[in-house]
């Protein structure tokens, strides 16, 4: 156990990291574009190489101006040469990734973190993952309902349906719709 002492005198659910880490990601993810639809209904994932990045190039400041460079990946290791940094990611790998998928991992590695420490269990960070998405939705909820433009959001959920896929959420004129079907928003509408 990480922690000497021994674990901590609350309760394992809701983990705290893990419920705000889902809430910010399910934020994001409803104000990023993290995937699209085909003609037929297919769900597409967005790449991550559709994004760009304004880093000088050395990769210590951001450039506020001009033209923007295409998003880079890297994996943190050892180079060939023996020397420990950033390595840049194989093509073939970097191509593969998703803006979804990349912010579901950084909520999983900061909801893990602390299973690993002995605070929590894997469940609770599950579990905890999906209570920070759904009242992350009862915010972006309340938005939609309060402010002049009336926006609209649309996210996939952490968890899994039967059919393995995560469901599609659709908020809207203060409404949570969870693959189409209206759900209260005064309940956990997403857990």
């Amino acid at each position: 156990m990480a922690f000497t002492p021994g674990s901590p005198t609350h309760p394992a659910y809701g983990a705290g990291h893990a419920t705000v880490a889902g809430a910010c990601v399910t934020i994001l993810k409803a104000y990023f574009k993290t995937f699209s639809k085909t003609a037929d209904r297919t769900v597409v994932p967005t790449p991550f190489n559709t994004l760009f990045e304004r880093l000088e190039p050395g990769g210590e400041t951001i450039r506020p101006y001009g033209k923007p460079d295409p998003i880079k990946g890297y994996v943190t290791g050892t180079a060939e040469n023996g020397d420990w940094g950033r390595i840049p990611l194989a093509k073939s790998v970097f191509n593969e990734l998703t803006i979804e998928g990349e912010l579901n991992k950084l909520a999983e590695n900061v909801a893990m973190g602390r299973s690993m420490g002995g605070v929590h269990w894997r469940t609770d960070n599950a579990r905890s993952l999906m209570l920070g998405e759904a009242i992350a939705a009862e915010i972006l909820a309340d938005i939609t309902a309060d402010v002049n433009e009336k926006p609209e959001f649309t996210f996939r959920t952490f968890g899994r349906k039967a059919d393995g896929e995560p469901a599609i959420v659709r908020i809207a004129h203060g409404r949570i719709h969870v693959d189409d079907v209206l759900h209260d928003t005064h309940t956990s509408s997403l857990l």
